[in-house]
């Protein structure tokens, strides 16, 4: 059967479910409303007005969207960047540590295996080109927006 999650929708008519899954014969609808129902994917909207049949549906339910399941970052996040990295922001922004993930990584990388290079002042772009293999990083590719969302200072 189709998973009528994938409407991308938060709210949805009784009408709506018919159409999604072609159904012909009202007990059919019965037993599918009923069955979202039960398995916490549909939720009947309070003081909603049914449709007056036998037995009576509720006209719209709430439709509950599919959680993405972030554990796996959310770990990683905790467990394995380097504790010289304030991850609040990203333990707060998961989408976000999935786009800036490659870089915060060589980072936490950076700090756990080199971090007495930094006792070494060198040029902006020669300590973007040491963490990132870029020289550009740290001054016009973001790298200052995940320094500041890691809580770091200057890092040359």
């Amino acid at each position: 059967m189709e998973d009528i999650r994938d409407l991308n929708k938060k709210k949805i008519n009784l009408s709506e479910i018919e159409v999604f899954y072609k159904i012909e014969e009202y007990k059919c609808l019965c037993d599918i409303v009923y069955k979202l129902i039960s398995e916490g994917i549909l939720i009947p909207i309070k003081k909603n007005e049914t449709n007056g049949k036998e037995p009576a549906l509720p006209l719209a339910y709430w439709l509950k969207l599919v959680e993405e399941d972030n554990s796996f970052y959310i770990d990683e996040i905790k467990y394995k960047l380097s504790t010289k990295l304030d991850t609040s922001y990203y333990l707060k922004y998961i989408s976000k540590y999935k786009e800036d993930r490659e870089y915060v990584l060589r980072l936490s990388n950076f700090l756990s295996q080199s971090e007495n290079k930094l006792k070494n002042m060198i040029s902006l772009n020669e300590r973007s080109f040491e963490i990132w293999g870029r020289e550009k990083f740290l001054r016009s590719e973001g790298g200052k927006r995940i320094i500041k969302n890691l809580g770091l200072g200057e890092m040359y």
